[in-house]
């Protein structure tokens, strides 16, 4: 299996803020659930080149967390 992250974590976690901010930016006043969150992970993944069945589950993890921690950062901004 191939790692996400062979694109550089840099690359991936600007993939992963832009695809945060452009699903979820218009989000306030409505709930984000679980299967948003993984449609989102399928977004990243298939903008890196990939195809979310070739990722390690820990990598699709490790995206899921990344996501969290950027709608926190953007809750806090708003």
């Amino acid at each position: 299996m191939k790692s996400v992250f062979e694109a550089g974590p840099e690359y991936v976690m600007s993939v992963i803020t832009d695809e945060v901010e452009f699903m979820f930016g218009d989000y306030q006043d409505q709930g984000i659930g679980s299967s948003d969150i993984n449609a989102c992970v399928r977004a990243i993944v298939h903008t890196i080149g990939m195809d979310h069945r070739d990722v390690p589950e820990v990598e699709l993890d490790m995206i899921r967390t990344a996501i969290h921690n950027v709608l926190c950062d953007l809750e806090e901004a708003a």
